[in-house]
């Protein structure tokens, strides 16, 4: 009877460590063990918003997407639907042990390094707040960020709110140095995506041709819901002076939800498991604002767009000359896909 029960013990045993090494290897997604980081996971759920179309369109000025367009044109390059192959793809996800009651939080990290890893002593501060993790191979400052850093980080959000509980109000990505300027254009670019975005040490100014303004639709959303948060070392002059610029650019365009958190005596280096608790209660707090400043502010901007308009429609009322591709191209600058099909008609993209 004891020799029995022994064997069938074993074969229980045996059936569980068999199903943790499917869990690990499987080539579709499993739940991986809570409390632990899982790694080399195959995620096999496109996000819809990671087709090259929708790239192409979020990720580009208007001007900059017709002449991407027509440059493919020209060779004869036919688009294909997405740029991954999510089955050579990999990434590393961490679940808390304790599901919360209003479902999980969500951060999507762009590392500027090759592998996926879990920083130290984050693991904690996520299981405190309930949030689950999740980064990629071979997203770092190498590698594109059309092609890979951006579509990785929305398949990782996508493929976790259908698995997960997720709350889609603590949705946030974030990144470190290099993967915190791209984590921030997703952020732009995303809204609808990322309710937040946590910046370690690395931004620019929106309204350039690095960070174009996205659609009136989108930048509702922006000016709403998408909150900032920036943590950078006291001693990282460089990158202090960059949040400074990113700050008073969201602000320009009446995103004014944005909070800075100096690290005192640290440089440029990933926030610890102390700054990442700060970090995380910031983005998860409603920040104070001026109803009627905010009013005011979006009131000047609307006649700023109406005049962008106007100017659009004039310069593209007359001949073709450098000059007025100049103005064009400043205008495409400044003002992004804020001014829709005004100052280009690009192509579309076949899905």
């Amino acid at each position: 009877m004891t020799t029995v029960c022994l064997r069938n013990a074993n074969r229980v045993a045996a059936l569980g460590f068999l199903a943790l090494v499917a869990t690990l290897v499987s080539p579709a997604f499993a739940q991986g063990i809570p409390g632990q980081l899982a790694r080399n996971i195959v995620l096999d759920q496109p996000s819809p918003l990671a087709k090259n179309s929708i790239l192409l369109e979020r990720l580009l000025s208007p001007r900059q997407r017709e002449r991407q367009l027509s440059a493919m044109a020209v060779k004869g390059e036919v688009p294909s639907p997405y740029p991954l192959d999510l089955s050579a793809e990999r990434f590393s996800i961490y679940v808390p042990k304790q599901e919360p009651p209003a479902g999980y939080g969500l951060l999507v990290f762009i590392p500027p390094w090759e592998d996926a890893r879990l920083p130290m002593g984050w693991s904690q501060v996520l299981e405190r707040n309930g949030i689950i993790f999740a980064t990629a191979d071979r997203s770092g400052n190498d590698d594109s960020i059309f092609g890979r850093r951006i579509p990785l980080a929305l398949t990782a959000a996508h493929a976790l709110a259908q698995r997960y509980p997720v709350d889609p109000n603590r949705t946030f990505i974030g990144g470190f140095s290099g993967g915190s300027r791209v984590a921030f254009r997703a952020a732009i670019a995303f809204p609808d995506v990322f309710a937040g975005v946590l910046l370690d040490s690395g931004s620019d100014p929106v309204g350039s041709s690095y960070i174009p303004l996205p659609s009136p639709q989108l930048m509702s959303l922006l000016q709403s819901r998408t909150r900032f948060v920036f943590v950078t070392g006291e001693n990282d002059e460089m990158n202090l002076s960059k949040d400074a610029e990113a700050r008073i650019s969201l602000s320009a365009w009446c995103v004014d939800a944005a909070r800075a958190i100096i690290r005192p005596r640290t440089g440029h280096e990933i926030v610890n498991g102390n700054g990442l608790a700060e970090a995380i209660g910031a983005l998860g707090r409603p920040y104070p604002s001026d109803a009627a400043q905010h009013r005011r502010c979006l009131s000047q901007l609307d006649a700023r767009l109406r005049q962008a308009r106007m100017d659009a429609a004039v310069l593209k009322g007359q001949p073709p000359s450098p000059r007025v591709q100049d103005q064009l191209d400043r205008l495409d600058r400044e003002y992004g896909a804020l001014l829709n099909g005004e100052i280009a008609q690009a192509p579309s993209w076949p899905d």
